[in-house]
């Protein structure tokens, strides 16, 4: 069992002839919603979980960087665990005001208000095959802005989930997280409503365990019509 297409297609090429079956991750959620005030015209990003290289963060940092010298009606908050902090992110933020980090383990009970508390969950992968980020971002309808690595084009479309940039553009990133800042009120609620009809649509409880049960009887040897998620 894998999670993605792209996890698939590995499995596929290492064991040829095994029979894979692929079911995204369910929505992850850590309890209810948390109602936080939001300031009008101030957008608040989140980089969340344990960061490692491939997530980039350091490339979100140096487009912070930028961002700072010419926006002040924004702020990064980064949450996770990292063993290198000190020395390879630390020195990207010295004294900007628009990053706050909450560097360790961050508790279950916790994640709810980060996630209410951001505008936006920023995902800078250089590379992924599924993301449990992006999973609790759709559960607490955050949208989402996303780099277009490979893993994410199965989970993750543009004007929908959220927006996305082209790695393979020189800081790109930059104009995702612009237009975010520029975004109106009423931009800001559209795409909020269209995430969540993304996610209706293709991470629903039903369609899940229908993908599931169509599994576990194709194991058993039964023979069913097969179910769309």
């Amino acid at each position: 069992l894998t999670y993605s297409k792209h996890q698939s297609d590995v499995l596929k090429e290492k064991y040829s002839g095994k029979t894979v079956y692929t079911i995204p991750l369910p929505l992850i959620g850590f309890g209810d919603a948390v109602e936080v005030p939001k300031v009008e015209r101030f957008t608040k990003f989140l980089f969340f979980g344990n960061i490692l290289h491939y997530k980039g963060l350091d490339i979100l940092l140096k487009s912070v960087g930028r961002l700072s010298k010419t926006h002040s009606n924004f702020k990064l908050v980064i949450a996770g665990r990292s063993n290198d902090w000190a020395e390879t992110y630390a020195p990207l933020i010295a004294e900007d005001a628009n990053i706050e980090a909450h560097i360790g383990f961050i508790e279950n009970d916790d994640i709810p208000g980060y996630f209410a508390d951001a505008d936006y969950l920023v995902l800078p992968y250089r590379d992924t095959t599924q993301s449990g980020p992006l999973m609790i971002a759709y559960n607490y309808n955050t949208p989402i802005l996303a780099s277009n690595a490979e893993g994410f084009k199965e989970f993750f479309k543009d004007g929908e989930s959220g927006y996305s940039y082209d790695q393979q553009i020189p800081n790109d990133i930059d104009r995702v997280l612009v237009e975010a800042i520029e975004r109106s009120n009423k931009e800001y609620i559209e795409i909020k409503q269209r995430q969540a009809e993304y996610v209706e649509d293709h991470f629903s409880v039903e369609g899940l365990s229908n993908a599931y049960e169509l599994m576990f009887d194709k194991v058993a040897g039964k023979r069913l019509i097969p179910s769309k998620i």
